[in-house]
């Protein structure tokens, strides 16, 4: 066969396997629901609050496993599989491997890192079954932890300055499953709270600084995602996102451009 009869250009649009963290409280459930026509595969009872399509509480590994080889083989007509929240997966993965081992503690098994990031890998390797067979988004759901390093500073700094603490934030798991969740996701995106700029309640600051704004022109917290790698946070994407959007669902869906037949089309055609 000559392969250079096959060469291709155009850019393709597959669908999207999104790591989506944030700050708690902000809301990645909320928000992972309005995507296009999602169903949770919950670990938890955290999205009991939500209104949307979902599987019973997976309570074992093996029923996050079966929700997932259910919607790999029945009709559906859902495009977007969510996977919330990770921290409860990774204790899923965790009793799993005790359970298997038969030990109480992961610190009785040796080499129990790796046990459990095979666990993690088929997990994924599933999800890639359900994202490359019958084109389904894949988002996946965590908190963000934070942690604190000291900045690098010049001995010239003063003892303030070289004392000072960088804040950074990441998933909320183990750092290899992290690191794994990370690299196999297109799409990493941090939420969390930004303060805009609001250059006309900072000049007013600026001459008087002890004047109370009124509440229509003060600053207000918004909900926004990060789609870039910086100091700061962990993210990554592919879709030549924006730096910053807006924390809600409409302001990504239109990136979100979707390949291939319809969920359920693609399911009967293996039955």
């Amino acid at each position: 066969m000559n392969l250079f009869k096959h060469l291709e250009s155009a850019r393709t649009f597959p669908p999207r396997r999104i790591l989506l963290y944030g700050i708690r409280g902000i809301g990645t459930s909320s928000f992972a629901a309005g995507l296009s026509a999602p169903v949770f595969v919950p670990a938890d009872e955290s999205i009991a609050h939500i209104e949307c399509p979902r599987f019973p509480i997976a309570k074992r590994f093996a029923d996050l496993m079966q929700a997932l080889q259910e919607l790999y083989i029945e009709p559906h007509d859902y495009r977007t599989v969510i996977i919330d929240p990770l921290e409860a997966v990774e204790r899923l993965i965790r009793d799993e491997v005790c359970h298997q081992h038969n030990v109480k503690h992961l610190t009785d098994l040796p080499r129990a890192a790796s046990h459990v990031q095979a666990h993690w890998q088929r997990l994924l390797r599933r999800l890639d079954l359900l994202h490359g067979d019958i084109d389904l988004h894949v988002v996946l759901v965590g908190r963000a932890h934070e942690t604190l390093t000291r900045c690098e500073r010049p001995d010239d700094a003063t003892v303030q300055q070289r004392n000072c603490a960088a804040r950074r934030f990441s998933p909320a798991l183990a750092r290899r499953a992290s690191a794994l969740l990370q690299g196999w996701s297109d799409e990493v995106l941090f939420a969390t709270h930004a303060m805009p700029a609001t250059s006309a309640v900072a000049s007013s600051a600026k001459t008087s600084p002890a004047t109370v704004q009124p509440a229509s022109t003060m600053p207000e917290d918004l909900r926004v995602i990060y789609t870039n790698p910086a100091p700061a946070h962990a993210a990554k994407n592919h879709l030549n996102l924006p730096p910053r959007l807006p924390f809600y669902p409409a302001a990504l869906l239109p990136y979100l451009r979707r390949a291939g037949a319809p969920a359920q089309s693609q399911s009967a055609s293996r039955n």
